[in-house]
């Protein structure tokens, strides 16, 4: 991810809990996050999966997990202090579920020893009772501040940061080891479908840095990446197809006046483009593998200009879906609609952060929902995100993969809202019968799991 905003968000978090300025600095972070430290005990894997449930960060600092009425809440962590007179002030950030919705992820940060971060995973054995979280990495140097699991479940990729560098790794959901893959930044990636290997992106566009590549880590055979034969252009998260096969990605053109959209084989070889384009583009594959949607935006003399534009994926059929300057998208799990984020008319805030960890000017966002088998465009609801949650959107297109903003069954969107008085709390809208959102708990972020 960009390092100047994840270390705004990350001193920010840091300063909070009295963390020394070289910890501060590893916050050279992309963008999401808070969280935890702590006591863990090894456990078994969870036997049954949490099924149609959230993952939030509470007011108080502790992940949760609840149903999407608000019910049914269990702690996973209940050692949150984030209060001045603690002896160790000690919070959580990034709750992430894995795919097989049998287990949470996150970060704990820890003020003691003079500044400790730690990724955890807890297993959802039995969503009515609690449980302890296993340490699967710790470090006074390294930030971990993304998180992503594997298809299969069976380990957590993340980035960290310290005051030199930026690397990735991996760690086993079991806590039986973690192992480096690479270094640099910024640092972009996607899993195979088959959790062997994970392509990244590095170093932004080619006509950024001479040393900016698109590169395959293998499990396997570990080792250095494999650079593919492409010169990448103005995007951040490429993006691995459903079936395997493939590998969505832009290209840097020649002449520096456009880039080039494209899909590859897994060798960065016989590619098909889909589009062109100048500015800066996101995108994402529909779970099913039929459909691509990317967003392309474009400084104007009017300011920002953007367009969320889908396309078959095998390059027929271009539609502009929305010329309203959507900042972020999101496919439903069922590949029936798209989930996109406008700035809400009179809003003048942007997605920058200030040094402490306040957005610069208040942001007011749209919920729209676009139907793809006719492209009717249905607005949700407005309001002013947290920051936690506005941290996600510079860098949607790598969090569309990583973590589940939709409900399983398509048929919701969850998002964390700061009301009137300044309050965080957790809402979700419904997509479907126009029912006000509704309101589930306090907290500066939440996530669904994925089934």
């Amino acid at each position: 991810m960009e390092r100047e905003s994840r270390l705004k968000i990350g001193c920010a978090l840091m300063t909070c809990l009295t963390i020394p300025l070289m910890l501060c600095a590893a916050a050279v972070v992309f963008g999401p996050g808070l969280n935890l430290n702590g006591v863990s005990l090894p456990g078994a894997r969870a036997s049954a999966p949490a099924v149609d449930r959230l993952a939030v960060i509470g007011e108080d600092g502790n992940v949760y997990v609840l149903d999407r009425s608000g019910q049914s809440r269990v702690a996973l962590t209940t050692n949150a202090a984030l209060a001045q007179s603690a002896a160790v002030r000690r919070l959580y950030a990034f709750p992430n579920w894995s795919p097989d919705s049998e287990q949470v992820a996150f970060v704990g940060l820890s003020s003691e020893n003079g500044g400790k971060a730690s990724l955890f995973a807890a297993g959802i054995k039995d969503v009515r009772s609690e449980t302890q979280p296993l340490e699967l990495y710790s470090s006074e140097d390294n930030f971990p501040f993304f998180l992503f699991w594997s298809p299969n479940s069976k380990r957590v990729a993340f980035l960290a940061q310290n005051d030199q560098e930026m690397s990735l790794n991996t760690a086993n959901a079991d806590g039986s080891g973690t192992q480096e893959l690479g270094k640099g930044a910024p640092f972009y990636i996607s899993w195979s479908p088959d959790s062997q290997s994970l392509v990244s992106h590095v170093g932004g566009s080619r006509r950024q840095s001479a040393d900016a590549f698109i590169g395959l880590h293998s499990l396997t055979t570990l080792g250095q990446p494999q650079h593919l034969s492409i010169a990448p252009g103005n995007f951040l998260a490429p993006a691995w197809s459903p079936a395997g096969n493939e590998i969505l990605m832009a290209l840097a053109s020649p002449d520096n006046r456009s880039d080039t959209l494209v899909v590859s084989d897994s060798r960065g070889e016989q590619t098909r483009t889909l589009a062109q384009y100048a500015g800066n583009v996101g995108f994402a594959w529909s779970r099913d593998g039929k459909h691509i949607a990317y967003l392309i935006t474009q400084q104007t003399s009017a300011g920002l200009k953007s367009e969320l534009h889908m396309v078959n994926a095998d390059g027929s059929h271009e539609l502009l879906i929305a010329d309203d300057s959507p900042v972020a998208f999101f496919w439903s799990p069922d590949s029936a609609k798209i989930a996109m984020l406008t700035r809400a008319s009179g809003g003048q805030g942007g997605l920058v952060f200030t040094g402490d960890n306040r957005q610069q000017a208040q942001l007011r966002l749209t919920w729209k929902v676009v139907t793809v088998a006719d492209n009717k465009v249905s607005s949700l609801v407005t309001f002013v995100p947290t920051d936690a949650f506005a941290s996600l959107l510079p860098y949607f297109d790598q969090y569309a993969q990583s973590l589940q903003i939709w409900s399983p069954d398509s048929q919701a969107v969850v998002y964390a809202a700061q009301e009137n008085d300044g309050t965080e709390a957790i809402y979700v809208a419904d997509t479907s019968r126009g029912e006000q959102a509704r309101r589930l708990t306090t907290g500066s972020i939440g996530v669904w799991s994925y089934r």
